[in-house]
């Protein structure tokens, strides 16, 4: 009798051990593979042959996407620099946002702009619906958007404290050509529209 329980709990031993082992490799198995998908994003975003796209936002919450006002983008791809020219330049419906209130623009590229820059211009009282002026650069701050320790885009910090008035913003993006390397460069404007509350 204690041989037969002494070979079951052995072989009740090396079953919690398999299920063990098949849970610790399911586990590295899942962290793996977001970490291939956070740095495929990375690599995406680095070498898009496409602008990268960028984002009004609240928090968390997505406000407006920016419509394209002109661009010159460059990318390597079968062996060679390719590059677009664009430029369209509408301006967007406003969003209603209360005044005061801290937004920023979500830019997906991994690498940091060298230069960029959000000027807001005022409404023209003759022509409703499109800007005037030259408008003005707003104070701006840079954070990162981390996935999994990775760098995988930024986030343009920025207020806007005037109550009851339209803010026509033009955000203007330029990524230099990083030498020695095929990451996708270039300059990007774009158009977003806000109304802020009294």
């Amino acid at each position: 009798m204690s041989t037969i329980s002494t070979y079951r709990s052995r072989s009740n031993l090396r079953k919690k051990r398999g299920r063990l082992w098949l849970s610790v490799v399911l586990v590295l198995g899942l962290v793996l593979a977001s970490i291939s998908v956070v740095a495929a994003q990375a690599h995406a975003g680095s070498f898009s042959d496409e602008f990268p796209k960028q984002v009004l936002m609240k928090g968390g919450t997505q406000l407006q996407d920016g419509y394209l006002n002109y661009g010159d983008w460059h990318w390597y791809e079968d062996g060679q620099w390719n590059g677009i020219y664009a430029d369209y330049g509408p301006w967007p419906h406003a969003v209603v946002v209360r005044a005061g209130s801290k937004l920023h623009i979500r830019i997906n590229k991994p690498e940091r702009p060298a230069i960029y820059r959000i000027r807001a211009y005022k409404q023209d009282a003759e022509n409703p619906g499109w800007p005037v002026g030259k408008g003005r650069v707003l104070n701006t701050t840079f954070k990162r958007v981390e996935r999994d320790g990775k760098t995988v885009g930024w986030n343009v910090f920025f207020r806007v404290n005037q109550p009851d008035r339209h803010y026509y913003l033009e955000s203007y993006g330029r990524w230099a050509r990083v030498p020695g390397t095929h990451i996708s460069y270039g300059i990007e404007s774009l158009h977003y529209h806000l109304k802020t509350s009294e």
